[in-house]
């Protein structure tokens, strides 16, 4: 999950600066969705980033001893 949204957000960085400047409906459009799809990457890393952490806690549940 980690590794998708790493490329989201490059693909987004990508798709954004390549067409940086482009005035054609194509390029505009591809200029819109690059920062979309890195928001989407981003909110993807730090959602791997909960699951993690929650499996990390249900492996090593706290017991009555260590209290």
């Amino acid at each position: 999950m980690m590794t998708t949204g790493i490329v989201i957000v490059v693909v987004g960085l990508l798709n954004f600066f390549l067409n940086y400047g482009d005035t054609t409906l194509s390029g505009i459009w591809n200029q819109i969705t690059g920062p979309v799809l890195v928001a989407g990457g981003i909110i993807n890393l730090l959602y791997a980033n909960k699951i993690k952490q929650n499996i990390i806690k249900v492996s090593n549940p706290i017991k009555d001893d260590d209290l």
